[in-house]
């Protein structure tokens, strides 16, 4: 099943990129890089990720940082209550079957 993504947070936009109509079926929030890359570094977009976290978790949905390049953030992440990340911390960009193949023997440890 694909998720039904109700909003994008970019710093670029004026407000979220597509807000869900009342009572649309959303599954998750993902929250832009712009604000999770510089999140440790910057007090205001740490705010601003932890208040999309929260409204996120109250509304019962999934959240997922997107920008995540280090342990430091990842982790602060997942002690604000995130709960998907992806960014190149993991991974670059690969093709798919390469992608499943990675995804199949991730493990958080390594």
């Amino acid at each position: 099943m694909v998720p039904r993504r109700a909003a994008l947070f970019s710093e670029h936009q004026p407000q979220p990129l597509a807000l869900p109509e009342r009572g649309a079926e959303v599954d998750e929030i993902k929250v832009d890089r712009s604000f999770v890359s510089e999140m440790l570094d910057n007090p205001d977009d740490e705010l601003i990720v932890g208040a999309i976290i929260g409204l996120s978790h109250n509304f019962g949905r999934r959240i997922v940082a997107e920008g995540i390049e280090t342990r430091e953030v990842q982790d602060r992440l997942i002690a604000m209550g995130c709960e998907v990340g992806q960014g190149f911390y993991y991974t670059r960009p690969i093709p798919r079957q390469q992608a499943l193949e990675w995804a199949a023997n991730f493990s958080p440890e390594s």
